[in-house]
């Protein structure tokens, strides 16, 4: 919905046979992905969190692209098992998401190589070894283990999973004598398919030291000590009972300590429904609630007071034919929307939208002014290839 990043991406892949066949049900391929996304900003270069950067500039300051994915990948082989994958590059991995508010919370892309959709019984594995790399001196491995498919009920599955971020640094590095040199992060997901015509995850992680922020890549606490942690709880479900009825909707709990310096209690809360009036119109509804409150003076300014914000969102949409994705996740779609907005007076002392704890009318920078409440319009297209 609005206020998500502008990105056209482009991807190609290539598919090429090698060796004959030996097994009559599967081919014998190498397969390379290359995902390279341009995006258009304005203003300030965006690094997007990688380490070093993941956007590589075209001379003017308001464009960037970035390669996003770009490995190989090897199936067939007489030596791997049946319809498993040997990959190295740089790619999107195993990546769980909440689209509605373009939040990955299971995401370990990045540079590396592995084993994927190895068979374990009824379920699969798959093993990854991932480098991040600072500098020439600062480096951080990340092995990275799940199994999924799990089955437990009709339609349901059990997935978990273990990363570890090794810090390997050069001993000359500057870099904290109390750093944690093994981080760890604990992923177990449910999810439940065909289930009133969409899909349900419950997961909960935990994490510390270096991985508490839960990230990719490029994002990790550097020198976090194992007193830096992480657990969280999400729960993202989208349904479509009907051909003209659908939507999403998403709860997250996430409780941190000393995470990059904060220890926060937070969760969020959002629906999405969308009614479906003809083959390409439909009419999508949001409504969401956050709420954030310090655990301590430190990690609020001075105050412990919890910061709520609440948004609603009307959007016209135009959207292409219902494909075989749903009408949910079909696209491309052109919106119209609408969204007001109210946030309380911790929220405001926090800094929201510009805002401080002294806010003054005649001074403030922010759009809002001095106001605990917005609005605001415009239109937008969302698109995938």
């Amino acid at each position: 919905m609005p206020g998500t990043k502008p990105l056209r991406l482009l991807e190609t892949v290539f598919v090429e046979d090698f060796l004959p066949a030996v097994r009559a049900d599967e081919r014998n391929e190498i397969q390379r992905t290359i995902l390279a996304p341009v995006a258009l900003h304005h203003g300030d270069r965006v690094d997007n969190g990688l380490a070093g950067g993941d956007f590589d500039s075209l001379k003017n300051p308001g464009n960037e692209i970035a390669l996003r994915q770009n490995w190989v990948g090897a199936k067939g082989l007489p030596f791997l098992p049946s319809g498993s994958m040997a990959w190295i590059g740089k790619r999107y991995y195993h990546r769980n998401d909440v689209h509605q508010i373009d939040f990955f919370y299971w995401d370990t892309s990045g540079f590396g190589g592995g084993l994927d959709d190895v068979p374990i019984g009824p379920a699969k594995f798959a093993l990854a070894l991932f480098e991040t790399r600072f500098s020439d001196r600062r480096v951080i491995w990340q092995p990275d283990f799940r199994v999924y498919g799990i089955p437990i009920i009709p339609n349901g599955t059990l997935e978990a999973g273990i990363s570890l971020m090794i810090d390997s640094s050069n001993a000359n590095a500057p870099q904290s004598t109390n750093k944690e040199e093994v981080s760890p992060w604990l992923t177990v997901q449910w999810v439940q398919s065909d289930l009133l015509g969409g899909f349900n995850k419950l997961a909960f992680q935990w994490a510390q030291g270096s991985a508490a922020n839960m990230h990719s890549q490029g994002s990790q606490q550097e020198d976090a000590s194992s007193d830096s942690r992480q657990w969280r709880i999400v729960e993202h479900m989208v349904y479509q009972p009907t051909p003209n009825i659908s939507g999403a909707l998403v709860f997250v709990y996430q409780d941190t300590k000393n995470l990059f310096g904060s220890s926060l209690k937070r969760w969020s809360a959002g629906i999405r429904p969308a009614l479906q009036l003809n083959d390409y119109f439909k009419i999508e509804v949001e409504g969401g609630y956050t709420n954030v409150t310090p655990k301590d003076n430190a990690s609020g300014g001075g105050n412990t007071d919890s910061r709520g914000l609440f948004k609603a969102t009307i959007a016209p949409t135009i959207v292409a034919m219902t494909g075989p994705g749903g009408a949910y996740f079909t696209r491309p779609v052109l919106r119209l929307f609408a969204t007001v907005a109210a946030w309380n007076d911790a929220a405001q002392r926090s800094g929201i939208v510009g805002q401080s704890a002294a806010c003054n009318a005649v001074t403030t920078t922010s759009a809002f002014g001095c106001d605990k409440a917005g609005f605001t319009f415009g239109a937008q297209v969302e698109a995938w290839y």
